[in-house]
C-alpha cells in the first residue's frame, strides 16, 4: 500500500502566486479555458519511492481555479470528480469531469485513502496519505481585438525631431482573450495576461524614419485591455528635408502565439487624423541693420516645406523658445566678437523668446555673423553642405550710421522677401 498519492506537477510553489515574468515556464500549461484538463497522480512508498504497480479507485477528488494571488474566493468554481480508476502502472492520469470555465491556476486535492482491507473494528489501520497542489493553469484559446481607434493628434501638427506627442484620440486596439467556445474570459486579466507584453508589436507603415515604437497596456476592465502608444519619447527622425507629409498612416498590431494560445496575426487602425502632418521646420533668423548707439532686434520666424521643397511657408501658430538651452555667438571675419552683446528678448508676459535683443554699440560693423547654437533638433534646418545634417540658424548683422534719428531696425531678408 502507498505511503502517499501526490499530483505529478511542476514548480508551482510561488509565494505570492502566479507572477508572470517568473512563472510562464514553471507553472505548466494544462489546457485552455473551456475544456476539460489532464491531470496525473502517483504512488509513493517509504523514502519517496516511486511504486511501480498500484490501483485503486479513488473518490473525493477535487479540483478548484484560483486567481493568480493563488487564493480561493467564495464565487471560484470547484468541480467534484467523479470515481477515478487509478493505475500506477498504465491509467495515472485523468480528464476532469467538467471543463475548466476560465484562465486559472488549477489546484487538485485528493483526500487521504484507506485500503479495504486495512478497515478494523477500531476505524481505518493504514492511510495512504493524500495532497494538495497547484498542478499548473489554464490559458485562453485565443485572442481577439474587439475594438480599435484611430488617432488625433492634437494641434494637428508634428515637427520632426521634436520628440513625445500629444493626441487628443490615442491609437489603440482593444484585445480580449477567448475560451474555447469564442466567448470572452474576464478571468484572463492582470498576471494571466502578462504574456501580451513581451509578444505584442506594433508597426508604423511609412517611408519616414522614427524611433521605437513603444506600447503601454492597460486593463479598461476586467478582461479588456487596451493597447496604446507610449507616445512620451516617440519621434520623428529629422534628417533630410521632405514636404509636409499626412500621418493617417496605418498602425499595424501583430501578438504572436505564446503560452498555447493562439496570438492574432494582424489588426490595422490609423495612427493619426487625415488633417494631421508632419513637418520639416526650422527658425529663419532675419538679417538685420541697426543703427549705431541704438538698441535694436533681430526677428525669427518658424519655417516649414509645404507641399514641395519649393513651397516654403511660415508657421504663426506653434510656439517656440529660443532661449531653451541655446545661446548666442557673433563673429567678424571668423573671430568671436566678444565687446558686441546680444541676449534673448521674451515676449510680453511670457518667458518665452522668439527674438534676439542687440545692445548699441558705438561704431559701424558690416557682415557680422550672429549664430543661435544649441537649438533643439526640431527648430534647426538642414545643413546644406552636409546632406542629412543639421546646421545653426545664423543671419548676417550690419551696425550702420546711415539712419536717420528715430528710424527702426531694417531687417533686409524680410525686405527683400
Amino acid at each position: 500500500m502507498p505511503k502517499q498519492l501526490r499530483w505529478s506537477a511542476a514548480d508551482c510553489s510561488g509565494d505570492d502566486g502566479f507572477l508572470y515574468a517568473e512563472h510562464a515556464a514553471s507553472y505548466t500549461v494544462l489546457g485552455k479555458a473551456g475544456e476539460p484538463v489532464a491531470l496525473t497522480l502517483q504512488a509513493y512508498g517509504e523514502n519517496d519511492k516511486l511504486i511501480d504497480d498500484y490501483s485503486a479507485r479513488l473518490n473525493g477528488i477535487v479540483i478548484h481555479e484560483l486567481g493568480a494571488d493563488a487564493k480561493e474566493t467564495d464565487d471560484s468554481p470547484v468541480i467534484k470528480q467523479t470515481m477515478v480508476n487509478f493505475n500506477q502502472n498504465n491509467n495515472p492520469g485523468f480528464q476532469s469531469a467538467e471543463p475548466i470555465s476560465g484562465v486559472a491556476l488549477i489546484q487538485a486535492t485528493v483526500p487521504e485513502t484507506c485500503a479495504p482491507y486495512a478497515v478494523g473494528d477500531n476505524g481505518c489501520m493504514l492511510y495512504t496519505d493524500g495532497d494538495i497542489a497547484i498542478v499548473g493553469r489554464t490559458v485562453p484559446a485565443s485572442l481577439e481585438i474587439i475594438k480599435t481607434q484611430n488617432g488625433d493628434i492634437t494641434g494637428d501638427v508634428v515637427y520632426a525631431g521634436k520628440p513625445g506627442l500629444s493626441f487628443e484620440t490615442e491609437p489603440a486596439f482593444t484585445v480580449v482573450g477567448l475560451d474555447t467556445g469564442g466567448d470572452a474570459l474576464s478571468s484572463y486579466s492582470g498576471e494571466f495576461a502578462g504574456g501580451l507584453v513581451s509578444n505584442t508589436v506594433l508597426d508604423l507603415s511609412t517611408g519616414l524614419e522614427f524611433g521605437t515604437l513603444e506600447l503601454d497596456i492597460s486593463d479598461q476592465k476586467t478582461g479588456e485591455h487596451k493597447i496604446t502608444l507610449d507616445t512620451s519619447m516617440l519621434e520623428f527622425i529629422k534628417a533630410a528635408p521632405f514636404p509636409e507629409t499626412a500621418l493617417d498612416l496605418p498602425l499595424k498590431l501583430v501578438i504572436s502565439e505564446h503560452d498555447q494560445t493562439t496570438g492574432i496575426r494582424e489588426a490595422i487602425t490609423y495612427f493619426a487624423d487625415k488633417d494631421d502632418t508632419l513637418r520639416f521646420g526650422f527658425i529663419t533668423l532675419m538679417d538685420a541693420e541697426i543703427p549705431v548707439n541704438k538698441e535694436g532686434i533681430m526677428f525669427t520666424k518658424l519655417h516649414y516645406y509645404g507641399e514641395s521643397l519649393k513651397q516654403l511657408k511660415e508657421d504663426t501658430g506653434t510656439d517656440y523658445d529660443l532661449s531653451d538651452g541655446s545661446h548666442l555667438q557673433a563673429a567678424l571675419d571668423g573671430n568671436s566678437l566678444e565687446n558686441l552683446t546680444l541676449g534673448f528678448k521674451p515676449k510680453a508676459g511670457s518667458e518665452m523668446s522668439k527674438e534676439i535683443k542687440v545692445d548699441p554699440y558705438a561704431s559701424e560693423l558690416k557682415d557680422i555673423i550672429v549664430t543661435i547654437e544649441g537649438l533643439h533638433d526640431w527648430l534647426k534646418p538642414a545643413d546644406k553642405d552636409n546632406e542629412g545634417g543639421l546646421a545653426d540658424p545664423e543671419a548676417l548683422l550690419d551696425i550702420t550710421g546711415r539712419f536717420s534719428p528715430g528710424e527702426r531696425t531694417f531687417n533686409r531678408r524680410e525686405a527683400t522677401r
